[in-house]
């Protein structure tokens, strides 16, 4: 069980501060059930999720040490692999569905090439390409920049200065 002002991920709601456990008083919600008050980082507003049924769907943000390695071994985490046209959407979902720092950096990698490849063929970027970029680096970033206790702005500046 996670504990109040602690901060955690949570889905792809990404970075969220827990704000309170507590009941909810409301018409058809029984009274006994705990739930997480969850403030999620940049989008306002609050979620409530039961305790007892969040265990899939949360996970504790990663610790300064473990952002600063994933960093370190940025050059080395390999790109995602697409070997199908027509599931790209679908490889991208799962993706940020995995709640993983890594598996989001093989996907910023992946989207990230396949940008300049049609760039440089004079193609447009995908829509799906572009939405999914935005979404991977807004998780990724959100989380390290919690991890490593600095302003979201400032983690691509250290992740370029570290490589």
């Amino acid at each position: 069980m996670y504990k109040e002002g602690e901060y955690i991920v949570y889905g792809l709601n990404g970075v969220c501060l827990i704000e309170s456990i507590t009941t909810l008083d409301m018409k058809d919600v029984p009274k006994d059930v705990e739930y997480y008050s969850l403030i999620p980082l940049g989008q306002g507003g609050k979620i409530f999720v039961r305790v007892d049924s969040s265990q899939d769907k949360m996970r504790p943000v990663i610790s300064r040490y473990e952002a600063e390695l994933l960093i370190k071994q940025i050059d080395e985490i390999e790109a995602i692999k697409i070997t199908n046209e027509k599931s790209v959407e679908e490889l991208y979902k799962s993706c940020m569905r995995s709640y993983d720092c890594t598996e989001w950096v093989r996907l910023i990698k992946c989207i990230y090439k396949r940008k300049l490849k049609r760039t440089e063929s004079g193609k447009k970027v995908t829509a799906a390409d572009e939405k999914y970029m935005r979404l991977a680096e807004e998780a990724l970033y959100s989380e390290l920049a919690i991890a490593l206790g600095v302003e979201k702005d400032k983690v691509l500046d250290i992740i370029i200065s570290n490589h």
